[in-house]
Order: structure tokens, then sequence, then C-alpha cells
């Protein structure tokens, strides 16, 4: 299946069949979360996210991975929060993705506008 929001992706029908996630419609604003204890626990609209993306030609997603976590959102699985921090030149996105590529982009085919996460210290690239 064809996405549009937050940026143009995809993910076989297939997969969201195996998942048992064909009709859903979400109940909540986002999938429901495993706070993070350490880090401070928030509520990001994908708008607000710097939209991550791979490069072409590269597979975007693992099927297991994927399958596994749409599966969880679909049967109301707690979650861990994907993790983001704030970019040093803020736009209208001012997070970047750190972990949970898979469940940003799950979230976004299940029909959630927002995804929760744990705002991590600033984290320069070019010395990553």
């Amino acid at each position: 299946m064809k996405f549009t929001e937050p940026a143009a992706f995809e993910i076989p029908a297939e997969w969201i069949e195996a998942a048992g996630l064909r009709g859903f419609v979400p109940g909540y604003e986002t999938y429901r979360v495993v706070p993070d204890p350490e880090w401070p626990n928030l509520i990001i609209p994908f708008e607000r996210i710097e939209t991550p993306v791979r490069a072409t030609g590269v597979q975007w997603f693992d099927r297991e991975r994927m399958i596994s976590i749409l599966r969880g959102i679909a049967a109301g699985a707690s979650l861990p929060p994907i993790r983001v921090h704030e970019l040093p030149n803020p736009t209208p996105r001012p997070y970047g993705l750190r972990d949970g590529f898979h469940r940003f982009y799950a979230s976004a085919a299940a029909g959630f506008k927002a995804v929760p996460a744990t705002n991590l210290p600033h984290f320069d690239i070019t010395k990553a």
C-alpha cells in the first residue's frame, strides 16, 4: 500500500494483512506506549519531525519487524516511544529521528497523526 504522509512510502499490502491492520481505525492520538523513565515523554505530530528517508534502491523496512510492530498496534499493545533529538537549526520540523524508523512509519500507516517520543540531548550527526 502506498502512503503519502508524512512522506511518500510503501508497505506491501500483504504485510498490512498479515498484521491484522486492514480496516484499522485509530481510537487514540498515538499507539499505546511504554514510557521511557529516563527521558521526557512527548506526543509529537508527524509534521514536527524531519521525515527520515532511506536511500533509493535500499529496502526501507524489514518485513518481520514491520509486521510485528503493525500487529502490536492493531492489538493495542504498548510499544516503546521513538527517540528524537532537537535539530540545531529548527525549522517547522524541529525534531530529527534517532531511533524508531519502523515505529514512525508503522504509526503513519495505521493512521495516527502523532507519535510518542522521548527527546534525547542534542546529537551532532557530523561526529557520528
